[in-house]
This record gives C-alpha cells, structure tokens and sequence, in this order.
C-alpha cells in the first residue's frame, strides 16, 4: 500500500499539480452574440409581366398625293397637336401658283386700264351732252359700257384673290401638321417616296398608353385599383417607371387569369407599342420590425427565436412576415426593445445562461 502512494504522489510532482488542484475543470455557458431587431418599412409586392399598349391610336392619311421631301419626325417621338410632321415636294405647286399669279395680274391690268378708258369717254361725254353735243342715247351707251368694264375689273380682282387663295391653300396642304398630341409610334413612308391615298406614320394618344397584364385569381383579390406599380421597361431595372392600376377585370379568362390594367405615370420617349415590360405591384405597405434570418429556428412549421435577458435565453415563438433581403420581418412574438440571439444558437437551449460576445 506504500508503494502505490509513493507512486501517485510521484506522479503528481512530475505533473506539477498539487493534489488540492485535482478538481474536475468548471464547464462555461455558451457564448452568442445578441441584437435588437431594427425598424423598416416592407412592401408586399406582386410580380407579373406585360405588354404595353396603346389606347387612341391615328394612321394619318394626307390629303395630297406626292413625294415626300421632308420628315420632320422619328419614331418614338413626343408630339403636340399642331405641330410639323412632314412635307410634300412643292415645285409644282410653287410654280403654277407663279404662273397663275402672273396671267392674273396681267388680265386684272388689263381689265383696269379698259375700266379707266370707259370712265374717261362717260365722263367726256357727260360733259358733251351737258353742252348738247351728243345725244341722250350716246350718253347712255357709254354709262352702260363704263358700268360693264367697271363690273369686269371687279370680277377680275375676285377672281385673283379666289384663284391665288386656293393656290396658296394647296401649296400650305403639302405640310402636313399632327392632328392630335401623342407619340409617333410607327414611320411608313420614306423620305422622296411617293404617296396617294396611304398612311404615313401612326400616331398614338399617350394620355392613353398603358400595359396590358394578367394575374392569378389569388392575386387579384390583393389588389385594387389606385395601387402603386413599379414598371421595369423591357426587363431592365435601370429603366423603372412609376405607374397604377387602372383596371381589373371582373371575370376570368381562357386561361383562367385576370385581366389588368396599368396606367403609366412617367413617360418616355423610349417607349413604344408591344414593349415587354416587368411589373412589381405594390399590394401593402407598410413599417414593422426584422431580424437577421439567421438568427430564426424552425421547428414542426414554427418560428423561434431566442429572446436575452438578464445572462439568459428563452426560446420564443414568433410569427413571421415578408423578407427583405437577409433580414425577415417579424409580426408578433417579440418588440423592438428586447434583445435576441443572432449568432451561436447551435448550442443553446431553452432557459440556460449564456455568455455574450
């Protein structure tokens, strides 16, 4: 029995231990890191895709035939009512108007200097008669043909200031103005083609463009008319326009989806008829509190979290609601001012102490 104390305490010397430090070693709580969940505001969005469409459209047909010398458009274009479109050749016009201008000046000269003859020989002539030179008869025969050549000049300036007017009123045809303001959508004719009786250019009314889309009938019940839209033009998020919906369709279609309408705030000069267009629609929106998505436990379809207070966990149900980005949304089960584990929960239980980081 000797020997085997001398050997254990031999032993002990040569671990550099007393034998009062022969104790079982203390085992420490787990340590985690802990945070308060934050505030942010969380939207409820719907996704969906659509065409974009236009409502009030123009195929503008000029009245003129000709060559076309001048576009004064492009495609995609912002117009207002009244404003250049394009213009015919006016060569023709230009010069017939010229050659009309020319002959009727002549027959308008003429005509007054046969009127200030006729006026010269009746005023003569009353003269002659007043000393009884001439017959009664005479001087009748020239008030008759004074008052003729008078009524013919007369008619000659009518008919200059009428011939010359439609003139002009043709060669002013040859430009043609926008009828309406919108959006030139589609350009048919090129320049120096010619054109009879066939539209140009399409024109659509952008007060009354909109995108054209479907949604499930879950979906349809979440929304409703005045709804923020995000509209991402041709898939591409740098271009976003502002929009909302304008309408819902009451019934299903062949396809067994609904049927909407959404108006466009914004507009560009980008946009055009048939355009693919990304939608995000706006369904709630509203402010709450989020944690980090890590710190959450599921369990059996629940939620938890771990709740710190006073060197302690609790492990606590909450409800959950929409994601933004790594973080959640949480809808009951704990508030802004308590405290909850985000990082270390792999060794945790309910109700133990814990250390913090």
């Amino acid at each position: 029995m000797k020997k085997v104390l001398c050997f254990v305490f031999i032993l002990l010397l040569l671990s550099g231990c007393r034998p009062e430090e022969i104790k079982e070693k203390k085992v420490l709580p787990p340590l985690v890191s802990v945070g308060f969940p934050s505030e942010n505001i969380f939207e409820e969005k719907i996704f969906s895709i659509g065409t974009l469409e236009a409502g009030n459209e123009l195929e503008l047909i000029p009245e003129v035939s000709g060559t076309i010398r001048n576009m004064y458009v492009k495609e995609g274009q912002n117009i207002k009512k009244g404003q250049k479109l394009f213009k015919f050749d006016t060569f023709t016009e230009t010069e017939s108007l010229k050659a009309l201008e020319s002959q009727l000046k002549t027959d308008m000269e003429n005509n007054k200097l046969k009127f200030d003859d006729a006026k010269k020989v009746y005023e003569n002539n009353l003269n002659l008669f007043e000393s009884g030179a001439i017959s009664k008869k005479d001087l009748d025969d020239s008030l008759n043909d004074y008052k003729q050549k008078e009524k013919i000049y007369d008619n000659s300036k009518v008919n200059y200031d009428k011939q010359v007017s439609v003139k002009e009123r043709q060669l002013r045809d040859r430009v043609v103005y926008s009828p309406m303001s919108g959006k030139i959508s589609e350009i048919y004719i090129k320049v120096n083609q010619y054109v009879s009786a066939s539209p140009v250019l399409k024109i659509s009314d952008d007060n009354s463009v909109h995108i054209e889309s479907q949604i499930t009938v879950e979906d349809a019940r979440k929304v409703s008319i005045g709804d923020s839209v995000k509209i991402y033009v041709g898939g591409q998020e740098d271009i976003a326009l502002d929009g909302d919906i304008k309408f819902i369709d009451d019934n299903v279609n062949k396809k067994g989806l609904v049927d909407i309408e959404v108006n466009i705030i914004e507009y560009l000069e980008k946009l055009y008829e048939g355009q693919y267009t990304e939608l995000e629609i706006i369904v709630d929106k509203r402010s709450g509190i989020e944690v980090p998505r890590s710190s959450l436990i599921k369990s059996e379809n629940n939620n938890y979290v771990y709740k710190y207070s006073d060197g302690k966990v609790s492990l606590v149900k909450v409800e959950i609601g929409l994601s933004s980005d790594n973080n959640i949304e949480i809808l009951s089960g704990i508030s802004i001012d308590e405290e909850i584990v985000i990082s270390g929960m792999d060794k945790l239980k309910d109700d133990i102490e814990v250390r913090v980081e």
